[in-house]
């Protein structure tokens, strides 16, 4: 049902869709809608990095781009792990996409990469995202209160994590 496979500059247009969707980007720490210049900067410099990931999410029968991750390690002494973020279209949430997606993360990340932490930030009121990372095992770690500022006021978010084999 899903191919997971690496960025490619065709890809910019689906981006800057799911990531202009209200429910991507109030989940999100970024800001709505980026123009697709910026966008095409952003990404140009985050995949510029040494050990940055941009993985997109294909509807294999629809024959679309549905989602994406990204994943970067982390500078020693925190080599060991790697933060990831991912976004799926509104269309195309709750049919098993972002298991999919973070499966894919996982798997990346121990036997390509052999981390063995994946850590990342989640809006305490992002339910959704939240049970899939404990579907996943991942554990809170901590909770920052006034995280960010969305909405018109500041908002905590969770440090969660997932110890690798």
């Amino acid at each position: 049902m899903f191919k997971i496979r690496e960025y490619c500059d065709d890809d910019l247009n689906h981006l800057q869709k799911v990531l202009s969707q209200p429910s991507n980007y109030q989940q999100t720490f970024q800001l709505p809608a980026p123009s697709s210049i910026k966008l095409k900067q952003q990404v140009s410099a985050f995949l510029a990095r040494e050990n940055h990931f941009i993985f997109m999410l294909e509807h294999i029968d629809h024959k679309k781009v549905i989602g994406r991750a990204n994943l970067y390690c982390l500078e020693p002494p925190r080599h060991h792990s790697a933060r990831f973020g991912f976004n799926i279209d509104e269309d195309y949430q709750n049919i098993g996409a972002g298991n999919a997606l973070l499966e894919e993360l996982i798997n990346f990340s121990q036997n390509k990469l052999n981390l063995k932490k994946l850590v990342l930030t989640v809006y305490t009121d992002n339910n959704k995202a939240i049970n899939l990372y404990k579907k996943f095992n991942f554990r809170e770690d901590g909770l920052i209160r006034k995280f960010a500022f969305r909405d018109g006021k500041y908002v905590d978010a969770y440090h969660m994590s997932l110890e690798l084999n």
